[in-house]
């Protein structure tokens, strides 16, 4: 699913906001913002693009570490998003165990989401091999 979202400007401020569905079923996408209680906006792209740029100094210029080859940036930011996905416990995510004792479990992304089970560690990523 892709929805775009322009705004034209006038000076400094916004003067329209428009959303435009590029991709995927307009009932699911409603579904799902009416589910989580959200609109379209820009802010999750930009929270992402913060996160990126934060725990990839690839990103970052003027910085020892801004990437100039375009094969060694992908590659960053792929390991960046599999870490952010499959290994980070998002602290956010937590939920608590059903037990007396006061403890939680802390999945990451890809848990919550339902595509994996356990937390990976770097040598199952790097081993993993896609199937098909």
């Amino acid at each position: 699913m892709y929805v775009q979202v322009c705004k034209r400007r006038e000076g400094h401020r916004v003067v329209e906001v428009t959303q435009t569905i590029r991709y995927g079923d307009p009932g699911r996408i409603q579904a799902i913002l009416d589910k989580t209680g959200t609109t379209i906006n820009t802010s999750f792209v930009e929270r992402d693009n913060l996160t990126t740029r934060t725990w990839n100094r690839r990103f970052t210029r003027r910085g020892i570490n801004f990437s100039k080859d375009a094969i060694e940036l992908e590659a960053s930011l792929h390991l960046a998003k599999v870490h952010r996905n499959f290994i980070h416990q998002h602290p956010a995510l937590r939920k608590r165990r059903p037990s007396r004792i006061r403890r939680y479990d802390r999945p990451t992304p890809a848990m919550a989401a339902g595509i994996t089970d356990h937390r990976w560690n770097w040598l199952e990523v790097l081993q993993w091999r896609p199937t098909g």
